[in-house]
């Protein structure tokens, strides 16, 4: 496991969790941040990666002031991977009282394989 700091509130990492010749990337609380991609965009072994989307785009200020995405920060972010569109990009952290306003605007995101983690899930690498 090998943590990457990223953009938060407080001090917080991103890590890259390699298993063999396999990887993932947890993504972890983040605003936007350059080094994650750089880090991401090297791996040639990479499986799934994992990342927040907390608020929806119209409390932009909210995630800007805690250091987290909206699905148009999100959306912006994504544009750095250079990894295959197939990639599966596991979100999470959605905040229960946004659910469904961050929902409706993922579905504007286009061209990524996004999809919704649900509580209990497991990804098997």
């Amino acid at each position: 496991m090998t943590p990457v700091l990223v953009n938060h509130t407080v001090d917080t990492s991103a890590f890259i969790i390699r298993d063999g010749d396999k990887s993932i990337v947890y993504g972890g609380d983040t605003g936007p941040t350059d080094e994650l991609w750089t880090r991401i965009n090297a791996l040639d072994d990479l499986q799934a990666l994992m990342m927040e989307v907390s608020f929806p785009n119209d409390e932009a200020q909210l995630a800007h002031d805690s250091r987290h995405l909206t699905p148009q920060t999100l959306g912006a972010e994504l544009d750095k991977l250079t990894q295959s569109d197939e990639l599966p990009i596991l979100l999470y952290h959605i905040k229960p009282t946004f659910e469904q306003r961050v929902l409706r605007e993922l579905a504007s995101l286009r061209g990524r394989n996004l999809q919704i983690l649900q509580l209990h899930e497991e990804f098997i690498l």
